[in-house]
């Protein structure tokens, strides 16, 4: 008898206390959105709702973990943990900023189940830390957020072979701006944000499956996708990366996140995966 298929899960926070008030990235303008502060709330809120919606839709189920008044980047939920398995490692964030946002994801993982652990190194959960199931490794990114000695945490809580990359461009701060694995074994990279030691390593994890982002597409965010089988919910992108995902059998399903954009998100920001 034939398993059934598994339905992804992903973790969501409304954005109801969103703005962009503070710089902690190079993308973050305070005064753009202290301009029409109304208006990117709305579009905001209106964006946030076209990616649940869409995630519902293709039939993956969405979870929520309530926002916080004093917390604008809790709608980033990918960087409150790395799950893996029933297992939650959460959250040390580098920045005071979203410091707060800690013992509240360590509280929605309790209560739902799930074991809590915390790092003694700080690291910013799925933002840096990402699962690939065709090769069965975790990449972790460092350099801007999450420190290397974060590595070894994961390996020795999860059981894992982790697969460090530094990251060298402040604007792909996290891993999720600049990689994302794919089906069978490929994935996505944007070579603007890795070491030429990282790229070689991404080479010879994937070989002719890794497909580099060009630099229009990559300061999208093209990377920082939601992907289940071969559905890929992403940012708005480049006919050529277009064709060259939808060649390999992908179905795209693109949105604008502009609102997010403008605080150094985008889907998978704003989505965390509670299913392998």
């Amino acid at each position: 008898m034939s398993s059934s298929p598994i339905i992804p899960e992903y973790l969501m926070c409304a954005p109801d206390f969103y703005e962009v008030s503070y710089i902690i990235n190079p993308w973050m303008r305070p005064d753009q959105w202290a301009q029409e502060k109304d208006v990117w709330l709305a579009k905001a809120k209106q964006q946030w709702g076209a990616l649940k919606d869409t995630i519902e839709s293709l039939g993956w189920r969405v979870r929520l973990i309530p926002p916080a008044d004093g917390l604008p980047d809790m709608v980033f939920s990918a960087n409150h943990a790395f799950v893996l398995g029933k297992t939650a490692l959460i959250a040390r964030f580098a920045t005071k900023e979203r410091a707060g946002e800690t013992p509240l994801a360590a509280q929605w993982f309790a209560d739902n189940g799930f074991r809590v652990e915390h790092p003694t190194a700080v690291f910013e959960g799925g933002g840096d830390a990402l699962y690939d199931n065709a090769l069965d490794l975790i990449f972790m990114g460092h350099g801007f957020r999450s420190q290397l000695a974060a590595a070894a945490e994961l390996q020795a809580l999860f059981n894992k072979t982790v697969v460090p990359l530094q990251l060298v461009d402040d604007r792909f701060y996290h891993l999720d701006t600049c990689f994302c694995p794919l089906l069978n074994g490929y994935a996505m990279a944007t070579p603007l944000a890795f070491t030429a030691e990282g790229l070689a390593t991404l080479r010879q994890h994937y070989g002719d499956k890794l497909l580099l982002v060009d630099d229009q597409a990559a300061v999208h965010f093209a990377c920082n996708a939601v992907v289940h089988g071969q559905n890929i919910v992403m940012p708005t992108i480049t006919d050529g990366l277009r064709q060259n995902l939808t060649s390999l059998g992908f179905t795209l399903h693109e949105l604008p996140l502009d609102s997010y954009l403008m605080a150094g998100g985008a889907s998978r920001c704003l989505t965390l995966k509670l299913t392998d």
